[in-house]
């Protein structure tokens, strides 16, 4: 995650069709809501919360599942003269996530989650449709925010904000935020719902509520969105599910690889990277991700071309 020369994000509109299938101009109430089978709360110790945060870790996991990130990639992504590194594999973005609870989880009332995102990327390409503003570096980690509540003690749930690229918060049924057709999710038949849509700016990974949105923004550099590959987040990569736990409380199973939570990048795609600590540091930076690509002449972590330092976050900072 990088500063970012954008002003205030402006007013945003639906697209119409994504993968042939029609995509919703808002969220309905009905599509807002899950039922889980029982309340997401443990009472006391529980083998079923791993990382002491007082949630069922598998009821975690279906929330979720149920409204991950649908991503919409600009046709310019991989293409342009800042680097001749992809800036999307066929396999990216990693998305890992966390569910953490708000607020009381005892009292009477509206109860609170946040579902906090990462997506990760071994190379931030640049401004790919700029020769002035370059900006490319290898590893980029990007954040997004969702926002739950409950009135019930935790059974029903309810999509309630969302605050991508650190914009601000944006109810989730507000006009102006577009979400996919219905798509399955772990908690099966009659659960689908629509998933909210991000679009991903072109070889930077900047974060849009839609595509207009991300070109009419104002600012020196020029993202652009749209166009190229649309990708539903993948929670599931290797068979086991993409949850990262508590900073102080993340344990592995003996014998397993990031079960029941993961720390070793490696195994996703990014060498010598870590969730819970950082491999590799700069100077002027501190810890940084280098997207398994390691610092090296040219290939520091941060190595740009012009526009300004970048310092990219180590992934523990997205869960901060």
């Amino acid at each position: 995650m990088k500063a970012s020369p954008r002003a205030t994000l402006v007013a945003v509109v639906a697209v119409c069709t994504f993968f042939g299938r029609p995509a919703e101009a808002a969220l309905s109430d009905a599509d807002r809501w899950i039922k889980l089978p029982e309340s997401i709360y443990v009472t006391g110790a529980s083998s079923r919360d791993q990382d002491g945060d007082g949630l069922k870790d598998d009821l975690e996991h279906r929330l979720a599942d149920t409204w991950r990130p649908y991503f919409v990639f600009d046709e310019g992504e991989n293409n342009g003269a800042n680097t001749s590194q992809l800036s999307l594999q066929s396999w990216e973005p990693r998305v890992l996530f966390q569910v953490r609870p708000e607020g009381c989880t005892t009292c009477a009332g509206a109860r609170r989650l946040r579902v906090n995102w990462a997506f990760l990327f071994r190379m931030d390409g640049g401004y790919r449709g700029s020769n002035w503003c370059t900006n490319h570096h290898s590893g980029d980690s990007q954040r997004g925010v969702y926002e739950l509540v409950s009135f019930d003690g935790g059974v029903n749930w309810a999509l309630d904000r969302i605050d991508m690229w650190g914009f601000g918060w944006a109810w989730a049924n507000a006009p102006g935020l577009s979400f996919s057709a219905k798509y399955n999710n772990i908690g099966g038949t009659g659960y689908a719902r629509p998933l909210p849509m991000v679009w991903m700016s072109a070889g930077k990974h900047h974060q849009y509520y839609s595509g207009d949105a991300c070109e009419n923004a104002d600012g020196f550099c020029d993202d652009d969105c749209g166009g190229g590959a649309q990708r539903i987040a993948n929670l599931t990569p290797w068979g086991y599910f993409t949850n990262v736990g508590e900073p102080t409380l993340h344990p592995l199973w003996s014998g397993y690889i990031n079960q029941p939570f993961v720390n070793d990048l490696w195994h996703i795609g990014y060498p010598n990277e870590y969730t819970w600590w950082a491999a590799w540091m700069r100077s002027d930076c501190g810890d940084i991700f280098t997207g398994g690509m390691n610092p090296g002449p040219d290939n520091t972590g941060a190595y740009q071309a012009g526009g300004g330092d970048t310092c990219t976050s180590p992934v523990y900072q997205l869960f901060d």
